[in-house]
Formats: structure tokens, sequence, C-alpha cells
């Protein structure tokens, strides 16, 4: 009787838990606001709106957002070579607003020689007619480059005798044309693609080797020179917040 009895109790206090649950309804809405049923009644709850995360695409796009959405913390800007944030309370830190930097294609073609400098003749010519624009000179070094003959002489000799064979084989190579080849190139070229920074271009210097034995050329940022003309742009966007808004604090960095 006993046990009839806690079974009893136990089964009621899980009706009355279940019946004082919410449950949402899968009605129609504008997602702003949900319907749920509770005690059965049909209640109507507001949906919050989802933490910032907007995106801009340019250097005034984000000084605008820092303007438009302020706290009592303040908002600070984080800037590294891929992207800027803005943080719209720095004492919450989870409300934002992006600005990804697009790395122009030229200047993403210059990074990826620093790994893989070498090419064949055919290809440095595309690379400097078509590729690579902003070159200086760009007509006087494709011709030069046009120029460009490679040869190779192969000669052999052999010596036998009693006790003593040998043979040797000397190869020979030579490239005319090399005199009007500068060592270094430099190109003229905008850093990132976002609007108003597709026109901020900076100089970037290419060392220029020809490699005569395999016919080829080795074309490679100088050193550093990626990491300098980096800085440079990152320092022009740094000044044209600082000119937009000096009261915003600024950070190289991320969040």
């Amino acid at each position: 009787m006993l046990r009839e009895a806690l079974e009893y109790v136990f089964e009621q206090s899980e009706r009355a838990t279940d019946k004082g649950k919410a449950r949402k309804l899968d009605l129609p809405g504008d997602g702003r606001t949900i319907v749920v049923e509770h005690n059965g009644q049909m209640l109507e709850r507001k949906v919050p709106p989802p933490l910032r995360a907007h995106t801009v695409d340019s250097v005034a796009d984000l000084v605008d957002a820092a303007h438009r959405w302020k706290s009592d913390a303040g908002n600070v800007i984080w800037i590294s070579s891929d992207r800027l944030v803005l943080v719209i309370d720095d004492a919450d830190r989870r409300e934002t607003v992006t600005m990804p930097l697009v790395e122009s294609y030229v200047f993403t073609r210059i990074k990826r020689l620093a790994s893989n400098p070498t090419i064949d003749q055919a290809s440095l010519v595309r690379l400097l007619r078509v590729e690579l624009r902003g070159v200086a000179r760009a007509t006087e070094l494709l011709t030069a480059v046009r120029k460009i003959k490679f040869r190779q002489a192969e000669s052999g000799h052999s010596d036998i005798q009693h006790g003593n064979e040998s043979m040797g084989r000397a190869v020979e190579a030579e490239v005319t044309g090399a005199d009007a080849i500068p060592d270094m190139l430099v190109v003229d070229t905008n850093l990132y693609s976002n609007p108003g920074l597709d026109e901020h271009k900076l100089a970037i210097g290419l060392d220029l080797e020809i490699d005569v034995k395999n016919q080829k050329f080795l074309l490679r940022p100088i050193p550093d020179e990626i990491e300098k003309v980096t800085a440079a742009q990152l320092s022009a966007i740094r000044d044209e917040i600082e000119v937009a808004d000096a009261a915003i604090p600024l950070f190289f960095g991320k969040p």
C-alpha cells in the first residue's frame, strides 16, 4: 500500500512539473517575437537582438560606426595586417565591427615570390607585362628580358692508358644580354583593395638574379621588404583614423 502511494505521489509531481514547463510553439512570425505555452496559457515573448558583429569595407565607415555606436566604457580600434576591429564596448568586448583588409592581386603575387622565386623567361615576360603592374621602367625591362639568350655547350675528353682510365665532361653555360637587366626592380602598388586604400601606393623592391646554369630567373622581395611596407601602410591607416577622430583609442594587434 505504501509503495502504491509513493508511486502516485511521484507521478503527480512529474505531471505538475511537465505542466509548469514552458513550450515554444512553432508559429509563423517576423523573428522578433515567439509564442510559448505555459500552464495552458499562450504567452508572447520578445526575442532579444543578436550581438553586433558588423562588417564594413572602408576606414571611413569604421570611424562612422565608432561614432554611431558608443558606450559608457568607450570603444577602441585594433589594427593588424589582415583586419581592423572596432570593439564597441571596451568593458563588455562582445560587440564588434570588423573591417577585413583585402590584399591587392599585385601584393599577393609579390608575397608568393618570396617562397617561390624561380621563374622561366616566358613567365617573367608575362609577370612584368600583366601581373606586376606598376614596375618602374617596365617597357625597357620587358625589351631587355625578351632579348636574353641562354646557351650551353658541352665538351668531353678521355684519357685511356695502361692502369689509368679517365673520362670527363665540361658544361659551359653563358647568357647574352644580361648587362641590360637590373639587379633590382621597384614596383609601385597598393597593398590593399579596400575603398580609399586602393589609391595608397607604396614602393616594393624586388631582387632579380639570373640563374644561367638552369636558364631561369630568381625574382623575390628583398629581405624585410614585405614587413616594412606593411608596417608603413598600417601606420598610414592609424594616421587616417587619428585625423578623423583623435579620441578613439588605437592599438596595433588583435582583441
